[in-house]
């Protein structure tokens, strides 16, 4: 009977993610098309395009190898293969003694190798030489999430899938850089080997790419937050366990596609980094994590400063800033301070974002002036109530540090206040729409949080 239930859990399970594939596909087209500013299309037109792609005629190019239509098959059924060991909503599958790290990253690496040699089949130097730079795109991806995965396997002592995700929560200082650079490389999984194809084997390869990004972000939940999972052997808990899942599957992806648009564009070279830093966090015997935090901090600090001298996006360089100021704070024990001012990189962020979106709307350059006051510190919005905290942790440590990082942070402000450009206001001013009332209020939340000093100790 156990048995039996193991294996319909199980079932139930690739069913799951198949159709997950489909919805949250769905939901990544809805969100590219709102930001757009299209109609979306409706979900179900995903099946209609694949139903009519397998209905049409399979071309072969005559310059094809006889293998031609063999790669989309072989991508499919890694993908599959690897979403039939990952133990997805339910604990103690019947697939759980398959369910380890070294099989799933193998079979994600013959899919990609399946998709590489599909790519190349086009015989055309301009096709060939894209699919080389497709290549060397992933590689980065798969090294980084190979050396996530292999630092969290390395903290639970284990290869087994469950047994890391049962001990990760165990392990804070590595869960938290791994499972970042994780989120972060999984974008560089993200690519297109159907261009060269049509009919049934384009349709393929478009079901495989839908099911490869459930597959990669079940996998980050599998080690990473598999709280909430049901029992195969308790058919009382699939139910719950299977909700559970969903609304995980979903809220990733929503995670990632919004940092995806309100991150600094350079934000996806620290994925690498930010693995290395995890490993290097299993090997360490005293480890200094405040240490670590300042050294980062500083990093980041000159390092958006340096961007707003090149004339960089100012509010991407600030956010740089702003980050390493929050990291020090870490660092300095000022964690109030830190937390403060990463929600206001967000909030300022999501403001400047929205503001984007309608160029032409009445308002929009006060709201853009507010996002980079904001993010030069200055009062009353919550960065400044952060920063000064931050300074003032900085000068109890150390009077030169605390007199450096004012001189930095001061910079900083000075740099971004002169890239304001109050700018012409349009020639037929629009009425503010409700996309630019939100970033006022997200605006006047950072002026909430700037005047509440009991948030970061009576620091105000």
């Amino acid at each position: 009977m156990i048995l039996a239930a193991q294996f319909f859990a199980a079932l139930i399970g690739l069913a799951a993610m198949l159709a997950m594939a489909f919805a949250l596909e769905a939901l990544t087209r809805w969100i590219a098309a709102r930001r757009a500013g299209i109609a979306p299309a409706p979900a179900a037109q995903i099946g209609h395009d694949l139903v009519k792609l397998l209905r049409k005629r399979r071309l072969r190019p005559a310059f094809a190898s006889p293998l031609y239509s063999t790669w989309p098959i072989l991508a499919f059924a890694a993908t599959g293969a690897a979403a039939c060991i990952l133990p997805g909503f339910a604990d103690h599958l019947i697939t759980q003694p398959l369910a380890r790290l070294p099989l799933l990253v193998g079979l994600l690496a013959l899919g990609r190798a399946a998709r590489v040699l599909a790519a190349l089949e086009s015989g055309g130097g301009a096709r060939g030489r894209a699919a080389a730079q497709a290549a060397t795109g992933a590689c980065l991806a798969e090294a980084v999430w190979l050396i996530a995965m292999a630092a969290l396997a390395v903290t639970a002592q284990s290869l087994s899938i469950s047994r890391i995700g049962a001990a990760a929560p165990g392990g804070p200082q590595v869960l938290v850089p791994a499972g970042f650079a994780a989120l972060i490389a999984a974008r560089g999984f993200r690519d297109d080997a159907a261009t060269d194809y049509a009919g049934p084997d384009r349709a393929i390869f478009i079901a495989e790419s839908m099911l490869r990004q459930v597959v990669l972000l079940a996998a980050l939940i599998d080690v990473a937050v598999p709280f909430g999972m049901a029992d195969a052997r308790l058919i009382l808990s699939w139910p719950l366990g299977l909700a559970i899942w969903i609304a995980k599957l979903v809220v990733l992806l929503l995670a990632a596609t919004l940092a995806a648009d309100i991150a600094p564009r350079r934000t996806a070279r620290l994925a690498l980094p930010l693995a290395f830093v995890a490993l290097a966090m299993v090997f360490a015997d005293n480890f200094s994590w405040a240490g670590l935090l300042i050294a980062i901090g500083g990093i980041f600090v000159v390092f958006g400063v340096v961007r707003l001298w090149r004339r960089a996006p100012p509010l991407e360089a600030a956010s740089f800033t702003q980050a390493g100021a929050a990291l020090i704070g870490f660092g300095l024990g000022a964690a109030e301070a830190g937390w403060l001012i990463l929600a206001g990189i967000v909030l300022a962020r999501l403001a400047g974002f929205l503001a984007e979106r309608h160029k032409t709307a009445f308002g929009r350059r006060w709201i853009e002036a507010g996002c980079m006051t904001a993010l030069a510190g200055l009062p009353p919005f919550g960065l400044f109530a952060g920063d000064f905290a931050v300074l003032r942790a900085a000068f109890a440590a150390s009077l030169p540090f605390g007199i450096c990082l004012t001189l930095v942070l001061a910079i900083s402000a000075i740099l971004l206040i002169a890239r304001l450009s109050p700018g012409a206001a349009p020639r037929q001013p629009k009425h503010a729409p409700a996309v630019l009332a939100a970033a006022a209020l997200l605006l006047a939340l950072l002026v909430a949080l700037g005047v509440a000093p009991s948030l970061i100790g009576g620091a105000g």
